[in-house]
């Protein structure tokens, strides 16, 4: 397994991060220590995952101990998304404005711990089936993008709207 640390400081960036190969875990020194600042309306932020909509699922691909926060106006895109990845635990991680807190998809045997999403600029945007201003998304509506054995544990949303599409599949808050 393979690690991108992030250790105490700020991150600007002006494009999606990316991460997607098997084992690769992005760790910081702490949710208020290491922060990840988006500078712009680009898309996503933080990326964990298949970037095709293949049903491959990547493994062990585990983020932890980091903030990430968008400035400015944002009109789409999450500040984390992991997509087709499977045995893997986002832990202590928090997500601040923005127009998308954390979308969940096609993802399985996937354990969130610690997180907290606040804040959101944008109350017109859409996810598939969900929409809102900052959100935790879980689209389970098709089998490609569905999530099965989805963990969360101890989740705080604050100023947000959240969805979870259908709850089903093993999906645990």
């Amino acid at each position: 397994p393979a690690m991108v640390y992030l250790p105490v400081g700020t991150y600007w960036v002006g494009e999606t991060l990316t991460v997607d190969c098997d084992g690769v875990s992005v760790v910081g020194d702490g949710m208020n220590s290491s922060i990840i600042t988006r500078t712009g309306d680009y898309g996503d932020t933080l990326f964990i995952g298949g970037v095709d909509e293949s049903n491959t699922y990547n493994g062990g691909s585990n983020v932890s101990g980091i903030g990430i926060k968008a400035t400015g106006t944002v009109t789409h895109g999450a500040n984390l998304v992991t997509r087709h990845i499977a045995n893997s635990t986002i832990k202590d991680v928090y997500l601040e404005g923005g127009f998308g807190g954390l979308k969940i998809q096609g993802c399985m045997s996937m354990i969130f711990d610690g997180l907290i999403i606040e804040g959101g600029q944008n109350l017109a945007g859409s996810t598939g089936a969900v929409s809102g201003s900052n959100f935790l998304s879980v689209p389970t509506h098709s089998i490609g993008n569905a999530s099965f054995d989805i963990l969360i544990n101890n989740l705080l949303c604050l100023n947000t709207w959240t969805s979870y599409g259908r709850i089903e599949h093993g999906f645990v808050i």
